[in-house]
């Protein structure tokens, strides 16, 4: 499922057997409404392909494991500009580029959130 520019609510589905991604969120501007009690599974790639600004939603209330890349995987190279918690989930974050976070915004991590970077010359750069 791939929304692009788009408003999404999505609770109690299930996504399944997809060639990429289960939940593609990572063009244009979506507005993620709600996103929970979701079971993600059985796809080629990730179940979430997200930009960093959405990865809130991800984890916590649903079941994303059983993908042949089983991380929420978050489109790097972006800032953080607002207060953002993640959540720990029955997969790890993946992040794909640099990760800033500026004055004004947060990056909150719930106890025993797991996150990763793909690359090893990746860093999170906290600027204040």
């Amino acid at each position: 499922m791939i929304c692009y520019s788009c408003k999404v609510s999505m609770t109690n589905t299930e996504l399944s057997n997809g060639k990429e991604h289960g939940f593609n969120a990572s063009y244009g501007n979506t507005d993620i409404l709600a996103f929970e009690n979701n079971v993600i599974k059985n796809n080629d790639k990730h179940p979430v392909y997200s930009k960093i600004e959405y990865g809130y939603h991800f984890s916590g209330m649903n079941e994303l494991s059983g993908n042949g890349k089983d991380y929420i995987y978050l489109k790097g190279g972006q800032t953080i500009g607002d207060h953002l918690t993640w959540y720990k989930g029955n997969v790890p974050y993946l992040v794909d580029g640099n990760l800033r976070i500026v004055s004004g915004g947060s990056l909150t991590l719930f106890a025993g959130t797991d996150v990763r970077f793909e690359y090893t010359f990746i860093c999170l750069w906290v600027l204040f």
